[in-house]
This record gives C-alpha cells, structure tokens and sequence, in this order.
C-alpha cells in the first residue's frame, strides 16, 4: 500500500471515529453553524411538510356527504395517526403550530428548530390543499364555489366558536404534554411514544365528532388560512387563528404549574430565570433537601 493510500485510509478512520463522537442533533440544542446540524434542521422540515401534506389533502379532499361515507372524524382520525406513525421518529410530528409554540414555552426545543418546524408545517399545509384542489371531483360540495376546504362556524355564536376552537387545542396540547411529561410515572410511559399515534388518533375521533359540526375543528392556523387565502374569504379566521395559540399557552401554564409530578415553585422559578434550566432535574426534591 502507498503511503498517500495510507493517509486516505488513516484520514477515513479518523473521520468516522470525529462522527460517532459528535452528539446526535436534538431540537432541545441549539444548533451549531455546520452541514450536520443543517442537514438534520432540512429533514424537520421534510418532515412536517410530508405530515401536513397528507392531514390538510385527506381533510380538504375528503367528501362526508355520500349516503355511505363515514364521519371526517374517522379519516382524520387515521390520517393523524399515519402521520405521527412515519414521520414521528424524525420530528414528532408536530403537526400543527400550536404544539411548538407549547414545546418552545416549555424550554423542550429552541426557537430555531421551532421556527424549522412551522415551515415545514405552512408549506405542507400548500402543498396539501394544492392537491386537494387539483385532484378535486366534480360531485364535492364545495367543487364549484368560492369556498371549497374553508372552515366555517355552523350553529353557534362568533364567542361559542372561540370557545370550541380554544377547548380542543388546550386538550389536543394537554395530551402532547402529558406524553412528554419527564416526570410521569414509570407505568405510564413504558411505550408511551410508540403507541402515542394511536392515543392521538383517539384524540382526534373525539374532538372532531364533539367540535368538528360547529367548527371543523381545525386547531390548525394553516389549515384555516390558506383555503382563506385562495377563496379571499377572511370571514372569521381570526378565531381559529389566536384561539388555537390561546388555548396552546394556557395548557402549558395548567400542566407546568399544576398536573405534572414535578411542578413546583422552585421549578417554576428555575423555568423563567434559569438560563440553564433542566427539564429532566426534580426540583422538588432539591427543594426539600434545601439544595436550593
């Protein structure tokens, strides 16, 4: 062997030993100027642009008015759970914006990764109804009007569908949080992530059957504004806008401050001035111990 073979091979060895020492990307980190780092930010992005492609298609495309069909509930139902099934190990999914804004006020991933998240999740919410509409058939409700895929509040008062709207997103987030809570109980967690898209599908029958008559239910900013945007019919999205974000930060206040194990005033006050805050460290007993 050559000794230029020798350095290329010494120089290869050498640069898988650097990779497997470098810590794997984590949208808790901040995220470091380099091709690794970018790369893993790119594949959050496919990620919920992949995610919200199929959600916003299967709920825009879907056509509940054949004598047969089941209730949207159902096909949203599956749709989540596909979605935090494939695309679950790479970025949760997060779905929809209200979950990182939550994840993101709850210090459990930077702003950075946060902001990654929301681009994937606008641009899957297009690329969806863009689908949707081209793929569209003629016998659908909304084919041939202005309106077609647009969320819109049936049988209840302008205040009742804020209401609605705020309810479902502060449960929808009640639900992520409590999956991630680092202090539940050990019988509570064992497989916990891997049967979460089942546990969320659920969640979904639920609130699209209770919500979804009066206001489709939408929890999701983008899956309401962009068929706003295309039919230029605003009428009432400023509801399923800040409801949903409403409801988001009030959950995260309610379970922080009051159903986790962990809560406590010295957490809490760790949470807001900690600059090195650690979600995973019990407060609570350091308190008790008087370490801190």
């Amino acid at each position: 062997m050559s000794r230029w073979q020798q350095n290329r091979s010494m120089s290869r060895m050498s640069s898988r030993s650097l990779n497997l020492k470098r810590p794997k990307a984590s949208m808790a980190v901040w995220p470091k100027c380099d091709w690794y780092n970018l790369r893993f930010m790119l594949r959050v992005i496919f990620s919920e642009l992949m995610a919200n492609t199929a959600i916003i298609f299967t709920l825009v495309h879907y056509n509940a008015s054949f004598p047969h069909s089941l209730p949207i509930a159902v096909p949203a139902a599956g749709v989540f759970g596909w979605a935090v099934w494939v695309c679950g190990p790479i970025s949760g999914p997060q779905v929809t914006p209200i979950v990182p804004v939550a994840l993101v006020i709850m210090r459990h991933i930077t702003i950075i990764h946060a902001l990654m998240v929301v681009i994937g999740q606008f641009l899957g919410s297009l690329f969806g109804y863009l689908l949707a509409w081209a793929l569209r058939p003629d016998n659908h409700p909304s084919t041939h009007g202005t309106n077609y895929g647009l969320t819109v509040i049936h049988h209840v008062t302008v205040g009742q569908a804020f209401g609605l709207e705020f309810l479902a997103a502060f449960w929808v987030i009640l639900a992520v949080l409590a999956t991630l809570d680092e202090f539940r109980p050990s019988a509570w967690t064992q497989g916990h992530i891997t049967s979460f898209y089942a546990f969320f599908a659920l969640t979904i029958v639920w609130l699209a059957a209770v919500v979804g008559h009066y206001t489709g239910a939408s929890i999701h900013p983008f899956r309401s504004l962009i068929p706003a945007i295309f039919g230029n019919n605003y009428t009432d999205v400023w509801i399923y806008f800040t409801a949903p974000f409403l409801g988001s930060v009030v959950a995260v206040f309610v379970y922080e401050m009051i159903m986790s194990d962990g809560a406590s005033v010295a957490r809490i006050k760790a949470w807001f001035t900690d600059r090195n805050f650690d979600r995973h460290l019990d407060y609570k007993k350091l308190e008790q111990e008087g370490d801190i």
